[in-house]
């Protein structure tokens, strides 16, 4: 877990350390009342880590074949998991409900939809929890995990692959790439209607090589890198434009992308560079350019 900031005499310190716990894949923080907790997925099991003594609070393992690829906190209801289960020789996502306790207050495993072998992409409101495996998306209550609704990209449009939702308003936007595209389906939050104009194509010239992914924490922009991983495309949730910003004016001179890291930050772009090192992208608000804002180099 990263910190926020550090005194010059803490750096290199610790206050306790963890081992044997296995690879962990994601984290998150939660305050329970005087409680202190990170939670951790770690392989096929996630726990509570009591983050003052690093003593183990609680820890659920998941059914044989079954792996955690994400977590979510869902203000005061829990934190949610993501991850894939293996049944009946068919990969399922999988999305679980955890208290603070670590109690399990439901569970839902969704249909194996072509490509399950990633982790479902979730995003939530007071009222529902909205999951993306493949081609469907789904509503689930938030309090009980009882499916609500479901829609499937049309049979003209299988080759898409929902890769981030952004609920808004009265909708729920499901994006992802549709022959190399920025491709959206607008659909009703209370019932998955899908509006007139079914799945859409967002108006842009770069081809893109990656899923697209939320740059700030309330997902009002998306960005990913071009096909060729030269340029940032960034879309404003809403615009119907996704915009190309050449990262040869932002980056240092010769510094070439490796990836674009999954870590949403505020109004940021974190960029993975060949050679081990690191930039951040900060993105201009409205129609002001992108700059370079911090370059760490190998």
């Amino acid at each position: 877990l990263a910190p926020a900031a550090l005194f010059e005499d803490q750096a290199g310190t610790f206050a306790w350390a963890r081992e044997n716990v296995g690879s962990v894949g994601a984290a998150v923080c939660r305050s329970v009342g005087s409680q202190r907790l990170a939670v951790v997925a770690s392989e096929a099991a996630v726990a509570g880590i009591d983050l003052r003594t690093g003593g183990t609070a609680w820890r659920r393992v998941l059914p044989e074949g079954e792996s955690v690829g994400g977590l979510l906190a869902l203000g005061s209801s829990g934190v949610l998991s993501t991850g894939v289960a293996h049944r009946d020789g068919r990969a399922h996502g999988s999305v679980r409900l955890f208290s603070d306790s670590g109690a399990l207050l439901w569970d839902a495993v969704l249909d194996a939809v072509g490509d399950a072998a990633a982790p479902p992409v979730t995003a939530a409101t007071d009222v529902a929890i909205y999951a993306a495996s493949a081609t469907s998306v789904l509503a689930l209550h938030a309090a009980t995990g009882k499916e609500l609704w479901r829609w499937t990209a049309p049979a003209d449009k299988a080759g898409l692959r929902v890769a981030a939702l952004v609920p808004q308003g009265g909708e729920v936007r499901a994006y992802g790439v549709l022959d190399g595209r920025l491709a959206v389906a607008t659909l009703g939050a209370s019932d998955g209607a899908p509006a007139s104009k079914g799945v859409e194509l967002i108006k842009g010239e770069a081809l893109l090589g990656g899923a697209p992914r939320p740059a700030v924490p309330d997902g009002s922009r998306l960005v990913s890198l071009s096909a060729d991983k030269a340029e940032l495309v960034v879309h404003a949730v809403g615009s119907g434009q996704a915009d190309a910003h050449p990262l040869a004016a932002l980056l240092p001179a010769g510094a070439a992308v490796e990836a674009l890291s999954p870590t949403p930050l505020p109004g940021g772009a974190l960029l993975s560079l060949a050679g081990g090192g690191s930039a951040v992208v900060a993105l201009g608000k409205g129609s002001a350019p992108a700059r370079l804002a911090k370059h760490v180099a190998p």
